[in-house]
């Protein structure tokens, strides 16, 4: 793989991890979905060709979703819109019942701004990372740990390759792929299972990132390994 490639690759990677954070951070709009239908078909793709059952499962159903959101205009569309907004209502406004964000799922008792907020804090003033949302999200909240990696893409995209810059951002990246988003998603995605209006949209999305965020780091890792090599 050229430089050229890894380059774009990373430019891609960077659109995909930001279509993932505003899928939990906002509630549904129609750029939202026009986006979607720019992702779907290439992540389609890559499915196809990863060994990934998390993936292959997930964007099946994406497709399934994406298909009925195609077919229908003038009201259908309307409703159809209007019980997507309520299902995202529904599942992380009102109650918070299903809560996306680190802490509930590695504190002992469940408590949200815990430990892992404070890391992914400490993260990201140290990497440059800032953002600003109208509502008051947690600092470890999916949404926003995705966009991190969306930026942390985007940076790697941007610098000289095999520069000691680039391959800090990479082992940065691994580094928080592991400790974080990897360490709690599966609690989002069986949390999701317990709630019949997730089953078209919200389940099958968070599947899908879970597998692909695993194939993501298995790619980085391949990366680093390579510059490693060279460099013995």
């Amino acid at each position: 793989m050229s430089e050229i490639e890894l380059t774009s690759i990373h430019a891609g990677r960077e659109i995909v991890y930001s279509s993932f954070a505003d899928i939990f951070l906002f509630q549904p709009t129609l750029k939202q979905y026009d986006i979607l239908k720019e992702v779907i078909p290439p992540l389609t793709e890559m499915s196809n060709s990863a060994d990934n059952v998390l993936m292959s499962e997930g964007v099946e159903y994406l497709n399934r979703f994406l298909s009925s959101l195609n077919s229908l205009t003038g009201e259908q569309l309307d409703e159809f819109k209007l019980n997507h907004l309520r299902k995202y209502t529904r599942l992380f406004c009102l109650n918070e019942d299903v809560p996306i964000a680190e802490s509930y799922y590695t504190s002992t008792d469940k408590l949200m701004m815990q430990d892992s907020r404070d890391q992914v804090l400490k993260m990201y003033k140290e990497n440059g990372f800032e953002y600003q949302l109208e509502s008051n999200e947690p600092d470890d909240h999916i949404g926003i740990e995705l966009l991190f990696l969306s930026y942390l893409s985007n940076k790697l995209s941007t610098e000289v390759f095999a520069s000691d810059e680039y391959v800090r951002v990479l082992k940065l990246h691994i580094e928080f792929l592991n400790i974080h988003v990897l360490s709690w998603i599966h609690g989002v995605f069986d949390k999701l299972k317990e709630f019949n209006e997730s089953s078209d949209f919200y389940l099958p999305i968070t599947k899908f990132i879970y597998g692909y965020t695993i194939e993501d780091r298995a790619f980085l890792e391949d990366i680093l390994e390579q510059i490693n090599d060279s460099r013995n």
